[in-house]
């Protein structure tokens, strides 16, 4: 089976850590299943934050490691969260690398093992690690859309320019239709000098478009404590508000096949 093209694939992803990947997959997620649409979150960090972070670590499933190696279906996986769909990380993903490393085809893994269940869902965001990863390369192959949550420090920026180099030889090379959805200042404090000198940097030195700021909330910290996203753990907080405007950003500017 073929991609749905209605399925709106985003790589969550930025070469840096730190830089609030699994807090956006998350809170964007979920706001997105809050609007009605079907959501598929994909833990891809060996760290397993997203996992952590709904609760679902001591959850048992099939080891990813046994999808990648076409030994089980991803679906196998699949907990329920929130109105979400959770491919939670385990263990055996810091074995996968290595796998991926000595097999054929080793960049369209992930996507073949999309493929049976790609159809079902409006919306599948994957939350990749800090590094740049086989796993990554397989996100980035199989998506439509890559989102790059950033820190505003001038580290950052370095991080930035690694991605979109990264980005753009995947796209010569293995997925041409892959577009950059954005670039996310997350963790933004407007009191800082330095945040407005980067801000102005990026927009003057990066052609990606660039999507309002999620604020300094603690409890987007308190919410992993939970097990649930901020949306649900402060329904009526700032940042609450700032994850459903982006959510209705993302959902005008992917053309997705039904809502419910």
């Amino acid at each position: 089976m073929n991609h749905n093209t209605t399925t709106q694939i985003i790589a969550v992803a930025n070469q840096k850590g730190g830089t609030g990947k699994t807090t956006t997959v998350v809170n964007l997620g979920a706001a997105l299943a809050q609007e009605g649409y079907k959501v598929l979150l994909l833990d891809l960090d060996p760290q397993a934050s997203l996992t952590f972070h709904l609760g679902a670590h001591h959850h048992a499933t099939s080891p990813i490691l046994e999808v990648f190696e076409g030994n089980k279906a991803l679906s196998d996986r699949f907990l329920k969260r929130e109105n979400m769909t959770l491919s939670p990380a385990d263990h055996s993903l810091s074995n996968v690398e290595e796998y991926l490393l000595q097999s054929e085809s080793r960049e369209y893994h992930l996507k073949k093992s999309l493929d049976s269940v790609v159809s079902e869902y409006d919306y599948i965001l994957m939350d990749c690690g800090p590094t740049l990863s086989m796993l990554t390369i397989n996100a980035l192959v199989a998506s439509n859309q890559v989102l790059i949550p950033l820190e505003l420090e001038v580290l950052s920026l370095h991080g930035l320019s690694k991605m979109a180099e990264t980005i753009f030889n995947v796209k010569e090379i293995h997925n041409s239709t892959l577009k950059v959805l954005g670039v996310l200042p997350v963790m933004v404090d407007m009191r800082r000098n330095v945040t407005s000198e980067v801000l102005d940097f990026l927009k003057d030195n990066f052609g990606f478009p660039l999507f309002p700021s999620i604020g300094v909330d603690v409890r987007v910290v308190e919410s992993p404590s939970f097990g649930q996203s901020v949306v649900q753990y402060a329904p009526s907080s700032a940042v609450t508000i700032a994850y459903k405007n982006l959510a209705t950003m993302v959902i005008k500017s992917t053309p997705t096949a039904h809502h419910y």
